[in-house]
């Protein structure tokens, strides 16, 4: 595994890191001890998954809900066969932590995957989620615009693909929230309020929020790009399903699916095999 000291002169990115549960009256605490192990490869995350002596943290998520002028649709993207894990699922815009830093700021992580993943383009220009938090606002600012694919499929829409267009943004409170504490010895301590997925099976630590954007277009006006990129920089151009919220029930056709920023015909996309992420934010939206 990974040490500290080697994942901070290396830069890794992607990192999980492995620590201690603790069950508190609101939530949960995770105890993360100086000398912890990090698992910035593939392989290094896989046996962290075999490891049942311990949990690891470092991803987060969250489910955007686009609220334009004639529909509020959530977005989700779909995972081919040949994913490395949870393969032919539907997933919400999640991710790894980026830093060390991060780590400890389980929001910041869930925001920025999010932002990276789900591009929404208009006639005036790239989507900027807003929240009004310096902090959260410039990580949503630097996830837009370093994105280079976004940018491409802004050109090829014909839109101007160095204009900007703030949107509305906040998070959604459901029923069930909890209280994630990330006590990180050396580094920092942090609580967050969010749906929390715990997965028994990769014992993994997910903090998962609900985020509203507003815009002032139709469905039909803009475009809507995946972001997610393979390991070689490469866009995979996944299907985003886009679902009215009004009826956000598993085992429905979605509403809208865009592909390479266009908006294709949805007959045969359903929301069926969803990860546990997705499922537990479903089921709490519900």
């Amino acid at each position: 595994m990974t040490s500290l000291i080697k994942a901070v002169q290396d830069r890794c990115g992607f990192l999980l890191v492995q620590g201690l549960l603790e069950k508190e009256p609101n939530g949960w605490r995770v105890l993360i001890p100086e000398k912890t192990k990090f698992a910035a490869l593939p392989e290094e995350r896989r046996a962290f998954e075999q490891d049942k002596g311990s949990w690891h943290v470092g991803a987060g998520g969250c489910l955007m809900v686009l609220h334009c002028t004639d529909v509020s649709v959530a977005l989700m993207r779909y995972r081919d066969a040949g994913a490395p894990s949870y393969g032919d699922h539907w997933t919400l815009g999640s991710g790894l932590t980026a830093s060390i830093e991060e780590i400890v700021r389980p929001l910041h992580v869930a925001v920025r995957e999010c932002i990276e993943e789900f591009g929404v383009v208009t006639p005036r220009g790239i989507v900027i989620p807003t929240f009004g938090d310096d902090e959260l606002d410039g990580i949503v600012r630097g996830a837009v615009r370093s994105s280079d694919f976004l940018h491409q499929k802004a050109t090829l829409k014909d839109f101007e693909a160095d204009s900007y267009l703030s949107a509305e943004a906040s998070f959604r409170k459901v029923p069930g929230e909890e209280t994630l504490t990330v006590a990180f010895e050396g580094v920092g301590e942090t609580s967050t309020a969010g749906i929390l997925a715990i997965d028994p099976n990769t014992r993994g630590i997910d903090l998962l929020k609900i985020i509203d954007v507003k815009i002032p277009y139709r469905l039909a006006e803009i475009a809507i790009v995946d972001g997610e990129e393979d390991k070689y920089g490469r866009a995979l151009n996944a299907p985003i399903g886009c679902m009215n919220i009004e009826n956000l029930v598993p085992g429905r056709q979605f509403d809208a699916v865009f592909q390479h920023g266009q908006q294709q015909d949805s007959t045969g996309y359903v929301l069926k095999n969803m990860t546990p992420p997705l499922r537990a934010v479903i089921e709490r939206f519900r």
